[in-house]
């Protein structure tokens, strides 16, 4: 028995993870294809797809019996595709289905993007498809915006940080993310995230035009100052991180835009980090 789980390894895992996947999506994409009702929004989609496309009112008035919180985007975007491939209820089945799949490869991505391993990303997205098409297969394969709209959501939040790696800036990828919010309205997560990610890293657009400015010698002088306080924290021994040494360590290993240029230099020994 021991030799047998010793056997099996990182790739073994991920290869049984895919199989469960392939097999949990049995049943979704089996049940796609007949004409029945998988659940009672999928004909209220069709309808607002049909009526994009056909001039009705998207949005009714107050005193109709037809009520439409959804936004807009989705219905022009289903009602396009049913003309070219026909009924909009089987296009957005098998949207539902493409954007499960695409899901799954996009957060294996992000996983990658954040400083995870292949191995983590494979089970990351294999473990969102498997989870999905098992447990939450209402959705998985029928017509309704919302798994699309996360795939749109999550693709911009993946191009949000190639960009924010290369040092380019994000107003491309937040555009996506509102195309996003037009298709679904209640996925807010991710763009949370990433003006809070902005604003701690202080590069919300316009900001830079608002900030006060700091003089070079200003910055200097915080500069020697971070290197005089860190030379005698050296000093003092212990600094409740194991030592200075654990602490550039440490420093070295964070996030570099929150790295403070002086101070691993002045653990080497340089009071001045210039």
């Amino acid at each position: 028995m021991k030799a047998f789980l010793d056997r099996f390894d990182s790739r073994a895992q991920i290869a049984l993870l895919a199989l469960l996947a392939l097999y949990f999506l049995v049943w979704p994409v089996w049940r796609a294809q007949f004409p029945m009702e998988i659940a009672q929004n999928e004909g209220w989609n069709a309808y607002h797809a049909d009526a994009a496309m056909g001039g009705g009112a998207l949005y009714p008035s107050p005193d109709t019996l037809v009520v439409n919180n959804y936004p807009p985007l989705s219905f022009y975007a289903l009602g396009l595709l049913g003309r070219v491939f026909g009924d909009p209820l089987y296009v957005g089945r098998v949207l539902s289905l493409l954007a499960t799949l695409g899901l799954g490869a996009l957060i294996g991505k992000v996983v990658l993007q954040l400083g995870g391993g292949r191995a983590a990303a494979a089970i990351a997205g294999l473990w969102f498809v498997a989870t999905m098409a098992r447990s939450y297969n209402r959705f998985v394969g029928m017509n309704d915006p919302q798994l699309a709209g996360q795939f749109v959501m999550v693709a911009a939040l993946a191009w949000f940080l190639a960009r924010d790696r290369a040092g380019k800036s994000a107003e491309p990828a937040i555009l996506l993310m509102v195309a996003a919010g037009f298709w679904k309205h209640n996925i807010i997560a991710i763009p949370a995230t990433v003006l809070l990610w902005l604003l701690i890293s202080r590069r919300i657009p316009g900001e830079s035009a608002h900030a006060p400015s700091v003089p070079d010698h200003a910055r200097d002088q915080r500069h020697r100052t971070v290197a005089m306080d860190s030379s005698r924290a050296r000093d003092l021994g212990d600094l409740g991180l194991g030592g200075a040494q654990n602490l550039r360590g440490a420093l070295h290993r964070a996030p570099y835009r929150y790295r403070l240029r002086g101070l691993p230099r002045a653990m080497d020994g340089r009071s001045d980090p210039r």
